[in-house]
């Protein structure tokens, strides 16, 4: 009885620490999704209010045209400010030939606010990606595939985001400080990620994935029909198995030096 319960009590102290592994890569999921929420919720809001103030400003600029240019040129630039491809403000300095010149001079403003500074209206920002919707996924360091996605035709597209976990392509001692994260930049360019096809005798590589995707993710469109897209860490000079004697079936010992593993969100557009 007592080796029963020293048992029990052993394999309940190896379980907690992988609980609590999953439940923080839950709350980081969790995270994830709330802030993808919240972020389509600004950008929303944004928009409107940037396309209804581009709005009144051209009524204003077209009025004012004829009998006040030096204010209808204002206020075009004050358009040009927020939206540097809006076609009527181009098409205003177009004809006066003014144009390059005057997005030389938009392109001095910096920060949030148009006009003299006097302003405080958000100037157009980089829109962020959506993520609502995607798949959360777990890739194992592996000399082959880590996970594989499925088939998928030209022209879908596919976006990453890192959410957590570290790995590594050359860790033969299975050190847990030797694992490194594949979204910083600072890391070995060979524990970041590559998306490649996995169906025919040799694999091909299609794209690595960027960095910084837990900031802005990165995305990828197919540009041909694939069966079998996979991902996998890059490094591929890794040791998968050897026999340096002794040990294992008919005397083979297995060594591989891919250890640890990443979690991405996928979002998948077809």
């Amino acid at each position: 009885m007592k080796r029963l319960m020293l048992v029990t009590a052993l394999a309940t102290a190896l379980s907690a620490p992988v609980m609590a592994s999953q439940a923080v890569d839950d709350e980081l999921m969790r995270y994830q999704e709330q802030a993808a929420k919240a972020d389509r919720t600004y950008q929303d809001g944004f928009t409107k209010e940037r396309t209804r103030t581009i709005t009144t400003l051209s009524a204003s600029a077209k009025r004012a045209a004829k009998s006040e240019p030096a204010t209808a040129e204002a206020l075009w630039k004050l358009v040009l400010q927020l939206d540097d491809m809006n076609s009527e403000a181009r098409e205003y300095f177009t004809a006066s030939g003014k144009l390059n010149a005057v997005l030389a001079e938009v392109a001095k403003h910096q920060g949030p606010l148009i006009g003299d500074g006097q302003v405080s209206l958000a100037k157009k920002s980089e829109p962020r990606v959506d993520m609502s919707g995607a798949k959360a996924i777990r890739v194992t360091a592996s000399f082959n595939a880590g996970y594989t996605l499925g088939s998928f035709k030209q022209g879908n597209t596919l976006i990453f985001q890192y959410v957590s976990g570290v790995w590594s392509g050359n860790n033969e001692a299975g050190e847990a400080a030797n694992n490194q994260s594949p979204d910083d930049e600072k890391n070995d360019p060979g524990n970041r990620m590559q998306i490649f096809i996995d169906s025919g005798n040799e694999p091909v590589v299609l794209a690595e994935i960027s960095t910084g995707t837990a900031a802005k993710p990165f995305v990828y469109t197919v540009d041909r029909d694939v069966v079998g897209l996979s991902l996998r860490i890059v490094n591929r000079r890794g040791i998968r198995n050897r026999n340096p004697g002794g040990g294992g079936a008919n005397n083979l010992n297995f060594v591989s030096s891919y250890t640890g593993d990443v979690k991405y969100l996928v979002r998948i557009l077809k």
